[in-house]
């Protein structure tokens, strides 16, 4: 590979994201493909998969905007789950409630956890990101499985323990991913069919 000139902003593989120069990448319509990854490329091509072309990808506030809506829905069941115990949402538990109270405690982690795993795996967003029309994809357009649903899941407590920084990041990102979309290969895109 040529050195890139300092600088010079390099230019990224379409399929990869590795930056490469100018010089080494294949153009191919708006995709630009490096020499690792151009037989994929051209098989995806001759296949008609979907490239990784013309993304439109989201940025902090609509992100934000989803999340926010996310933490609605689940805030919404997690009181439910308590009142249907007879528990109290807000305040301490009875002593004698302590084992129940940590019990359902732990059943909203396993729903929160449940919830993006299976709405990302399945449809490519949860139901935040489908009022904001945003979706998650794999970097060539196509969906993401449900182990990859549930790494990004592990991958955002990392965005945010950090002091949130990882979700920060999509601010200084050329294709706007957080800490957890590159842990996870992943990209959050605007969904024009929705």
């Amino acid at each position: 590979m040529d050195p890139i000139s300092p600088g010079t902003e390099p230019s990224r593989c379409s399929d990869c994201g590795m930056p490469y120069p100018e010089s080494e990448l294949i153009t191919y319509g708006d995709a630009k493909i490096c020499a690792s990854c151009k037989q994929a490329f051209f098989q995806k091509l001759k296949e008609g998969a979907a490239l990784p072309v013309g993304f439109a990808y989201a940025g902090f506030w609509i992100r934000f905007g989803a999340q926010i809506v996310d933490y609605i829905i689940l805030y919404i069941v997690n009181i439910a789950i308590f009142l249907a115990f007879g528990m109290p949402f807000f305040g301490p538990p009875e002593p004698n409630a302590l084992g129940l109270y940590w019990l359902l405690v732990l059943l909203q982690y396993a729903i929160a956890i449940g919830y993006e795993t299976v709405f990302v795996g399945k449809f490519g967003a949860t139901p935040g990101k489908m009022a904001c029309r945003i979706k998650v994809v794999s970097p060539d357009g196509s969906r993401v499985s449900y182990m990859k649903a549930l790494g990004r899941v592990f991958g955002k407590f990392l965005s945010g323990v950090i002091l949130c920084i990882g979700y920060l990041m999509v601010g200084f990102d050329d294709e706007k991913r957080a800490l957890h979309d590159r842990v996870c290969n992943t990209r959050v895109i605007l969904n024009r069919k929705a």
